[in-house]
């Protein structure tokens, strides 16, 4: 089959991505423009979000199907960046392989281990596991409804100095469930929390952990990441339900 006619092309700088319930993804620009991308190439979608948190422009081009104009291409555009950001186009349903490729080049240069890295291994190991530990227990408590200041010192101390690097967890503060007596029936009510209920089971991507923020706490995916203390998404080594908890800890 041949390849679609790109009929023309656009240059445009991304200021916000937000996923709909189709899979989808809604690019608005700096100038107040909307861009739809289909799920059908969601090949694509990454590098919309990489280009919004980084401030970047793209070349976008657009092909036609059944007289509508749809996004087929996308590439960074901004003069000449730097070689570990320079990345080949990525074209829908094409070389999906080459590009995925590309991507995990880009994440391994990031990783890469220098001399002075591997001489530092044992403590960069050590810490990493103690801070995956620590968020642990955080979701654990999270979840069971228990305040870190109801928690032993020495527990309480061990989780916060792992994880304040990453998030300040002194504003942690869990659901509180109204004690109830045992002897008396107990009323179903609406619940008066305004926190939002969600299966985390169903977050299994990039993409849906930005979109499940975004639905409940109104935050883009820049705001998600400082608040969890990166830089870029790539550096994350926490899982996407770890990291939806983190932030309802903080802004639930």
């Amino acid at each position: 089959m041949p390849e679609p006619e790109i009929v023309r092309t656009e240059v445009i700088t991304p200021e916000s991505v937000v996923g709909d319930n189709y899979g989808n993804i809604i690019v608005k620009t700096t100038t107040g423009a909307e861009v739809k991308v289909n799920k059908k190439h969601e090949g694509l979608h990454q590098l919309f979000y990489d280009a919004t948190e980084e401030g970047r422009a793209l070349k976008i081009g657009y092909a036609v199907y059944m007289n509508r104009e749809y996004v087929h291409t996308s590439e960074l555009f901004d003069g000449k960046p730097p070689v570990e950001k320079q990345v080949k186009p990525i074209t829908a349903g094409v070389g999906k392989t080459e590009a995925m490729n590309d991507m995990m080049n880009r994440v391994n240069r990031i990783y890469e281990m220098t001399p002075d890295k591997w001489a530092d291994k044992d403590r960069i190991t050590r810490e990493s596991i103690e801070a995956q530990v620590a968020m642990k227990c955080l979701t654990d408590l999270t979840i069971a409804g228990i305040k870190l200041s109801d928690v032993p010192d020495l527990l309480h101390r061990a989780i916060e100095s792992r994880l304040r690097p990453f998030v300040d967890i002194s504003s942690h503060t869990p659901p509180t469930k109204p004690l109830q007596s045992k002897s008396s029936p107990v009323k179903k009510e609406e619940s008066s929390s305004t926190a939002p209920t969600r299966d985390l089971t169903t977050i299994k991507s990039l993409g849906e952990l930005h979109k499940a923020i975004f639905d409940d706490f109104g935050i883009q995916p820049p705001e998600s990441l400082k608040l969890l203390g990166k830089e870029k998404w790539a550096d994350m080594d926490a899982s996407f339900t770890d990291c939806y908890l983190a932030i309802q800890s903080i802004k639930g």
